[in-house]
């Protein structure tokens, strides 16, 4: 029985009751199976501040690592992926996040993302061209190598008339302070070993455009207990 789960005819059949049983998710069938090379022509995800709608997704998976308890996936890759997301006041919180991990490991050879576009309402759309690498994930994040082409990033200044008027700063009165850094704190441990970023926009708040031609770097971090 687990055998047809990977042939095209038991992964279709997966596929249309996985559609029918959660409503907000649509997954448009098209070729192969979950043992070969799956192609769904759209998969949407649509919820009342949310909406995910990727077409043309190819998905590849290696299926002896199943019995390592790991998830090895050869190559996905998607034309299209846009996701329209409402914008929301934040929720205070008193706890500092556990850092995020994985309950068994998931290692992707090669992921390519082509036409992306994110917008948050009324505060951020950001878009690229193509997005490719080769990353692993269980309890660390590890990125052997990531290329980013035609990325933009436009962020809005928020309108907020109730704020008060605030009056002309008085020099007289200003004396030097230490700058202080501010600690960034990231959910995860993360290995980032090559990145390469080209031809990429920003647009920040209404400030003058900033254009990079390349950008390369390496990072790595890790969650402070």
């Amino acid at each position: 029985l687990l055998g047809c789960v990977f042939t095209p005819w038991g992964t279709q059949a997966v596929i249309s009751s996985v559609s029918r049983v959660v409503d907000e998710l649509t997954i448009d069938y098209h070729s192969g199976g979950l043992g070969s090379e799956l192609n769904l022509s759209s998969v949407k995800w649509q919820q009342s501040a949310s909406h995910v709608d990727i077409n043309d997704l190819l998905l590849s998976v290696k299926l002896s690592c199943v019995f390592r308890f790991a998830v090895c996936i050869d190559s996905v890759s998607s034309q299209r992926m846009v996701v329209k997301i409402q914008a929301t006041d934040p929720s205070p919180s008193t706890e500092a996040a556990a850092a995020f991990s994985l309950p068994f490991p998931v290692s992707i050879q090669n992921f390519s993302i082509n036409t992306f576009s994110l917008e948050v309402q009324d505060t951020a759309d950001i878009s690229w061209q193509n997005l490719s690498g080769k990353l692993d994930f269980y309890q660390r994040l590890r990125i052997e190598n990531m290329q980013l082409h035609g990325f933009d990033l436009t962020t809005y200044a928020i309108q907020n008339s109730s704020l008060p008027t605030q009056e002309p700063f008085d020099w007289t009165s200003w004396q030097y302070q230490p700058v202080i850094p501010t600690p960034i704190v990231l959910p995860l441990h993360f290995d980032v070993l090559a990145f390469n970023l080209s031809e990429a926009r920003l647009q920040l708040a209404g400030q003058e455009e900033i254009k990079l031609a390349k950008v390369s770097l390496k990072a790595s971090g890790s969650k402070k207990k």
